[in-house]
């Protein structure tokens, strides 16, 4: 494996599949997404605006917990987008 485990997005990433792509790209991971019919797992924070209904998220029944953060310059407020963003996040956590 050539990434820490501790900074992976994936909650499942260490364990083996027997069919693997690995991306560290997010706009290559939806081309292959769209074009593989494949998937991938992530907090399930996907703007619909970007691809309309062709990218869902489904929950995974499963006992795994997902951390989210964020890192900001000290001292500095965010933009108005990146509070968007945070609010989206906080929104779909409440899901």
């Amino acid at each position: 494996m050539y990434e820490s485990a501790f900074y992976s997005e994936e909650l499942f990433s260490s364990i083996p599949s027997d069919k693997e792509i690995r991306i560290n790209d997010r706009g290559a991971i939806v081309n292959f997404m769209l074009g593989l019919d494949a998937y991938t797992i992530s907090s399930g924070s996907y703007p619909n605006y970007l691809h309309g209904d062709s990218i869902i998220s489904v929950p995974l029944d499963a006992d795994e917990e997902m951390q989210l953060g964020y890192v900001t310059v000290a001292k500095r407020e965010l933009s108005e987008l990146g509070r968007i963003y945070i609010d989206e996040i906080k929104n779909t956590i409440r899901r």
